[in-house]
This record gives structure tokens, sequence and C-alpha cells, in this order.
């Protein structure tokens, strides 16, 4: 699988699952342009802000915070804004004047957000040495994301740079530069070494093996997905959905097909694997999430509409099958949506829920 459509697929998950869940939509724009005054009869319709994706340290950059008017017309509000900046190393890699002037310290990474007459944007800065580049990619175990991975520069232009991975596998590592070498290692799995000639920033992807046998979760469930906090119209006999489950096992990889509801075609079935001695994470994807053609779970109800259910699934094995619960999907990446037949996008949901439990227990 390439660099780029890994890069791809990632981006699609944001982009679909935070459509999805997310209640209230912050007011941010993307960069612009600026140009222009605005009409007095006009109102702000959103904020932009114009900054550099890089800096090198030592160097200093005007950023432009740009208000664009209801009539399309570009106001420069600069000098009004309120500046703020958040960075890793805390404090060092970038500042902001008041005035929007951003001087880089320290490599590292910074969020700088403009707000301006209620309305904000923000953008994502790198500090880096000058010649020097990002490298970041993703670590799996087959479908599923791991996390707490050592990703190490063990050779090259940034030796000993070492990072770990996120709960979504996510890694970035600031810094580096021509031909390198690069170690993923986590307990319980096999190490991997990639390499890779760095002349512009770059994406290196991980997919780790087990290092010894893993338990077998194969067979047949009983299993219940139960809801809370649910808005909009949910109907109450929505809210405990329950399935019998098949999981099918090939080595740490799980393949789990559901029956015993009304499901639309290639919504039934979804992909896991056995991250640890008794720890096992699920995938459900939703719409359009790794160039999909469709979500992986979809029940039709009794009056038509349909119930999309989706998210990264962390569990533990237990005496009766294996138990645990959605994670991030105050952030948009998992939760149980109520949709009309026709529906087109994530935004026509009738009603929403995040998913309390998710629990699998052994017939």
């Amino acid at each position: 699988m390439s660099t780029r459509a890994r890069s791809r697929r990632r981006l699609a998950l944001t982009a679909a699952a935070t459509a999805a869940v997310a209640l209230v939509a912050c007011q941010k724009s993307p960069t612009g342009p600026s140009q222009g005054p605005s009409s007095q009869s006009t109102t702000i319709a959103r904020l932009v802000l114009v900054a550099p994706h890089e800096i090198s340290t030592g160097e200093s950059i005007q950023l432009t915070a740009n208000a664009v008017m209801s009539n399309y017309a570009i106001q420069n509000v600069t000098s009004q804004a309120h500046w703020a900046v958040q960075s890793s190393p805390i404090s060092a890699a970038l500042t902001v004047t008041g005035t929007g002037l951003a001087t880089a310290g320290e490599v590292g990474r910074a969020v700088v957000t403009a707000r301006f007459n209620g309305f904000e944007a923000d953008a994502t800065i790198l500090v880096l040495t000058k010649g020097t580049f990002s490298l970041e990619g993703s670590v799996s175990l087959g479908p599923v994301w791991l996390d707490n991975v050592a990703v190490t520069v063990i050779s090259g232009v940034g030796a000993g740079l070492t990072t770990r991975s996120d709960q979504f596998g996510r890694y970035q590592l600031l810094g580096v530069s021509g031909l390198v070498q690069i170690r993923a290692s986590k307990d319980g799995y096999l190490d991997q070494t990639r390499q890779a000639n760095l002349g512009a920033d770059a994406v290196v992807d991980f997919e780790l093996s087990a290092a010894g046998p893993v338990k077998n979760y194969a067979g047949v469930y009983g299993l219940t997905i139960t809801p809370r906090s649910c808005g909009g119209d949910v109907p109450d006999d929505a809210k405990r959905q329950v399935y019998t489950a098949h999981i099918d096992q090939t080595g740490a990889n799980l393949r789990v097909s559901l029956s015993d509801a009304d499901f639309l075609p290639g919504g039934s079935a979804f992909d896991g694997a056995v991250t640890a001695p008794g720890e096992i994470k699920f995938i459900i994807r939703p719409y359009d999430f790794w160039d999909w053609t469709g979500p992986d779970l979809q029940e039709r109800l009794s009056d038509g509409t349909v119930l999309l259910t989706f998210g990264h699934i962390n569990a533990t094995s237990t005496p009766q099958g294996i138990s645990g619960t959605a994670i991030e999907q105050e952030g948009g990446l998992g939760g149980i949506l109520h949709l009309r037949p026709a529906w087109s996008s994530f935004s026509d949901a009738l009603g929403s829920c995040y998913i309390d439990r998710f629990d699998m227990v052994r017939r």
C-alpha cells in the first residue's frame, strides 16, 4: 500500500467522521488572499489566517488575518485581531506578537490562532532547522492503528530523534534530512526498520507483526452496542443494538460478521485485531473512510430509517467474551447516527448518540 494512499485514508477518516458527529462547528477557515476593503452594509462571514506551513529556526514572518465579508470582499484585520499560540515544546517553538509577527525558536510544532469579532481561524506551523524536514506516518497492525509505538531515527541526519505514536497510530519527527533509517518498536511486536531519503517532507508508514502466538477469539458471540448522550430524533427501540456476531481470526487479525438485523448491502461486517495479551481493537468505518464504498455497519429500522454506527473500539478480554467502548467520540471519530433512507451527507442526520458500551458475550 502506498504512503500517499494511506495519507489520503487518514484524511478521509478525519473529514468524514468529524462532519458526522460534531454538534457545534467552529468558525474556522483555510488560508486565502488579502485585498480590498469591506462595505459598511456587509457582515463578516468567516476569518482567514494566512500563514506558512513551515518556518526555519530564528526566522520571523508576518502572519495575516483576513475577514471575509458576506459580499466576498476581504478586509485585513491583522492589527485588530487577538493572537495566541500553543507550541510543542511549550512556548519554545514559536512566539507571536500582538501584531501577528511570528518568530521561530526551537524545533517544534505550533498552532497559531487569530480571533476577531467572535470569529477565529488557526494554522499549524512547523519550526525546523534550515535544510531539514518533517517525517510523519502511521503504525498499524493489520486493519487497526497501534498506539504508544516508539518511532526512532537510528541513522542519518536526525539520528536519536524519537517519538511515540498516538491513539490513532500517528507519529511525527521534525528535523530529519537525507538518507535515514527509522525503526518502530513496541513490546510484543517484531521491530520494523524502514529507510527513506528526505529532500522534502515525507510520509513513512509501518505495519507491525505480533512477536508470538495470540489468543484465539474465533467463535459466535452476542454483540450489544449501548449508546449514551443521544440528541435529536433517535427512536427508543434503536438505543440498544443487539446482533449475533461471528468472529473469524487469521493470526492477530479479526473479521466480525453480524446477523439478526436488516442490514443494508455491505453494512454488516467490520475488522479488528488482537493488539496485546487480553487487548483487542476494532475499527468500524464510516462512509468514505479508507476509500470504502459504504459504511461497515448500517442497520435498517422498521420505519425504513437507518442506523449508522462507526468508531474505534478499545476492548479487553473478559471471562464472558469481549468488552469495551469507543474512543474520541467527542472529536467526531465515532458514534451512532439516525438517518433518512436517502441521506446524502452526514449533516442530514436526524439524531445522533455516542457509544457507551460495546459488549460481546460468547455463545
